[in-house]
This record gives structure tokens, C-alpha cells and sequence, in this order.
């Protein structure tokens, strides 16, 4: 069952048509519009969530980038996104450098959002079902190896962790096969 939340802002829904995906709408919150919902279109390296219906599709970071250069207008949100729609969201500005910004019940108690308890796909297992949403973000950040993290955000459902937008690093390596929700924001 969606998890939703409202909060007191004028919504504006638009509707897009995104390729195989159908139809999805956007939704202005603050400045910003953001997709209603997750992408959910199959890929060759896409993992279907079991018992979704209709599906749930997680991707690799590289699925994540190549989806959102399909459906022309939308991309893949970056980190300096994320802290817009937190500040609008109420997280104040001393608490930016905080990986645990407010704004998560705010967020998900938006009608407009649609966040659903999700999970992530990793080392072969699907973990925190029906728990958190994960998102990719487009934002990297070099490690002292030479090699990258990316930024990702997560969502707890009610009751855990609330009015928190958490903000993770995490490895996009092929080897370790984390795989996530991809939620596009409107250029």
C-alpha cells in the first residue's frame, strides 16, 4: 500500500508521455517537478521486484542514466536537486552538510509524490522490502582510490526514522550490483 502525504503547497500535475512506460505525471513542488511516480520499464539488467503489480522495476546506476536520456524533458535528479526540494521541505539551512535532512514525512505525506515502501537490490538480495524507497541520484563523488560514489537518497516508512530524507554513499560497481528506484525530475 502507497505510503502518501500531503502538505500545504498548490499541486500543478502535467501529463508526459514517457515511451514504454505510458504516461506519468509530474508534480510542481516548490519551484521543482518532480515525477509522481518511479520509472518502471524493463531493461536487459533490471531486477523485477516479485509480487508487484503492476511491476516494480530497480536498476543499476548505468540503467539509471541511460532511462532518463529516453523520455526527452526528464532526468535523473542530482544531489543539489534533492536539497532544494529538502529546503522547500522545510530543512533549514544550517543542516545541509547533515546526511539525515528533514523533510522525509513532509515528502511522503505529499499526494503528489507517491512514495511507496521499496526496497534495493544488492549482492544478489532484495533487502528492506515494503520498509524505504532508495533513489539514485546523478551526483558523484571521487573516492581516494580513484574511483566514484554516488549519492543516493532514502525514504523510511512511518514509524521509522521519520521526517528524515537520509542521503547514503554508495559504490555504482558492477560487482556489487546495487540496483534502486529511479524517480526523474523535470529539466
Amino acid at each position: 500500500m502507497p505510503v502518501y502525504c500531503s502538505f500545504y503547497l498548490v499541486m500543478l500535475s502535467l501529463g508526459f508521455s514517457l515511451g514504454q512506460s505510458g504516461s506519468i505525471k509530474g508534480v510542481k513542488i516548490g519551484a521543482q517537478t518532480w515525477a509522481i511516480q518511479t520509472i518502471s520499464t524493463p531493461t536487459i539488467d533490471a531486477f523485477k521486484v516479485p509480487g508487484t503489480n503492476p511491476a516494480e522495476y530497480l536498476y543499476t546506476w548505468d540503467d539509471a542514466k541511460k532511462l532518463a536520456k529516453n523520455y526527452p524533458g526528464w532526468r535523473l535528479p542530482s544531489e543539489a536537486d534533492w536539497r532544494k526540494l529538502e529546503k522547500f521541505l522545510g530543512s533549514p539551512e544550517s543542516e545541509k552538510e547533515n546526511a539525515n535532512r528533514i523533510g522525509g514525512d513532509k515528502l511522503k505525506k505529499h499526494k503528489g509524490f507517491n512514495v511507496f515502501p521499496g526496497e534495493v537490490y544488492g549482492d544478489n538480495t532484495l533487502a528492506f522490502s515494503g520498509e524505504r524507497a532508495y533513489y539514485w541520484t546523478s551526483t558523484t563523488l571521487p573516492t581516494l582510490d580513484g574511483n566514484q560514489y554516488v549519492i543516493v537518497k532514502a525514504l523510511f516508512k512511518d514509524g521509522m526514522k521519520k521526517d528524515k530524507i537520509y542521503h547514503h554513499l554508495t559504490s555504482p560497481m558492477k560487482k556489487y550490483g546495487m540496483k534502486m528506484s529511479v524517480r526523474l525530475i523535470k529539466d
